[in-house]
C-alpha cells in the first residue's frame, strides 16, 4: 500500500466550518486518483460530527458516545507527543492534519483495503489528512498514522525503502494485540530461521502481499534493532537517504552480522514472554 498519493484537493471544508447536507442519492464510489476531502466525507455511511484538538481537525461518525470524541483527540494529542519524543525535533504544528474516523472497514473502499486500519496522506494543497478505522475489533492505530505524519514534516520525504515507512510507524506504535511487536516478531522470526534482514527489505512488498501484518511487525522490529544500534540519528540517515544497510555474508543468501544482531536483539528484548495464538494473529494482526 503506497499511502503517499499525488492527490489534489478541491475544497478544505474545515475553513468554512460546516459539512454540507448529503443526500443518499449523492454518493459517488470513490475514484483514487481524483481524491478530495469533500469525497471522502459524501461516501455513504453516517453523517460525521466535528472535533478539534491543537493538532488535529477530527471528524467521527455519528452516533458517538458521550466524551468519545474527547478521548480519541487525547489519544490523537497522546500520539503526536509520543512521536516528538521519539525524534526529538521541532515540528510543525501547524496547519493542523485532518482525520476522518469510521466504524466501517468499507466505507473508504478503493483507498483503505479492506484488511487494512488506516492511512495517513498528504493533500499537495492543504496538508494532511489521516483515515482510521476503529470498531469492537479493530482498535485506532493513532501511533502508526500520527507517526507517519510527524516523521514526515520532521525528517523530509522519505527516500529509503517502504520497509522503513512501515517500520518507523510500527516501532512507534510498538503493541500487537495485548501485548509487544518484539514478542510477535521473536514467534515470527523462529517460524522463518531462515529470513535475512536484506530479504525483508527487498522483498518487503511481497511479504506485505502474502501477510501485512506479519511484514510491518517484522519491520518495526528491524526499526527497533537500528535505533538501539544507531541511534535515531542512523535511522533519520537512513530515511533521507545519506545512508545505507550492508550485510555482508560467507554464503550468498544467508544471513550475515546484521540479521543475527537484529535476530539476538528481538530475542533478548522478547525474552521468555508468552507470544499471541497463531490464529488469532492471522485473522487479528496486531488489532
Amino acid at each position: 500500500m503506497r499511502w503517499r498519493r499525488e492527490l489534489r484537493i478541491v475544497a478544505y471544508l474545515l475553513a468554512i466550518g460546516s459539512i454540507p447536507a448529503r443526500a443518499q442519492g449523492d454518493v459517488r464510489p470513490l475514484n483514487p486518483v481524483r481524491l478530495t476531502l469533500e469525497s471522502l466525507l459524501r461516501t455513504r455511511g453516517p453523517d460525521w460530527v466535528r472535533h478539534e484538538s491543537p493538532h488535529f481537525w477530527i471528524f467521527a461518525e455519528r452516533p458517538i458516545r458521550e466524551g468519545e470524541l474527547a478521548r480519541v483527540a487525547d489519544s490523537l494529542e497522546s500520539a503526536w507527543r509520543h512521536a516528538e519524543s521519539l525524534l526529538e525535533q521541532p515540528i510543525d504544528d501547524q496547519p493542523r492534519a485532518t482525520v476522518l474516523l469510521t466504524r466501517s472497514r468499507t466505507r473508504f473502499a478503493g483507498v483503505v483495503p479492506v484488511q487494512g486500519k488506516g492511512l495517513w496522506t498528504r493533500l499537495p494543497a492543504d496538508g494532511d489528512v489521516i483515515l482510521l478505522v476503529r470498531n469492537d475489533s479493530v482498535r485506532a492505530h493513532t501511533r502508526h498514522e500520527v507517526m507517519h505524519l510527524v516523521a514526515f514534516r520532521a525528517w523530509g520525504s522519505q527516500r529509503g525503502e517502504w520497509w522503513l515507512t512501515e517500520g518507523l510507524a510500527t516501532f512507534a506504535d510498538g503493541t500487537c494485540q495485548h501485548t509487544t511487536i518484539a514478542v510477535v516478531g521473536r514467534d515470527l522470526m523462529r517460524a522463518r530461521p531462515t529470513l535475512t534482514a536484506t530479504e525483508l527489505q527487498h522483498r518487503f512488498t511481497e511479504l506485505w502481499r502474502a501477510d501485512r501484518a506479519m511484514a510491518y511487525v517484522l519491520a518495526g522490529t528491524l526499526v527497533d534493532y537500528l535505533w538501539t544500534t544507531r541511534g535515531r540519528e542512523g535511522v533519520r540517515r537512513l530515511w533521507q537517504g545519506s545512508d545505507s544497510l550492508d550485510e555482508q555474508s560467507v554464503l550468498p543468501g544467508a544471513g550475515g552480522e546484521l540479521t543475527r544482531g537484529w535476530r539476538a536483539h528481538v530475542e533478548r528484548t522478547a525474552a521468555q514472554t508468552p507470544g499471541l495464538d497463531s490464529a488469532r494473529f492471522r485473522r487479528l494482526g496486531c488489532g
